[in-house]
């Protein structure tokens, strides 16, 4: 589940960047329908967003940076039997 969530692909980024800019353009509209300002989309572009958008970034690079370790070491112990 976490890994669907926070992996980041380059169609999951590209997800991201339009939902960020359709929750900018719902608060505007919605900002001038009601005449005030709209708090939740506001709070939703503004705030959450670029929260997931940073924790996603930093799963990605543990996960890959994991990822590389793992197989390395994983071909050093193939290296070691072969001798």
């Amino acid at each position: 589940m976490k890994q669907e969530v926070f992996l980041l692909s380059w169609k999951h980024l590209w997800v991201i960047i339009v939902l960020e800019f359709v929750l900018v353009l719902l608060h505007n509209f919605f900002s001038y329908l009601l005449g005030g300002e709209e708090i939740v989309f506001f709070f939703l572009a503004l705030v959450l967003m670029p929260i997931y958008i940073l924790i996603s970034v930093g799963y990605t690079l543990v996960y890959h940076i994991s990822r590389r370790k793992t197989k390395k070491s994983i071909s050093l112990k193939k290296r070691k039997k072969r001798r």
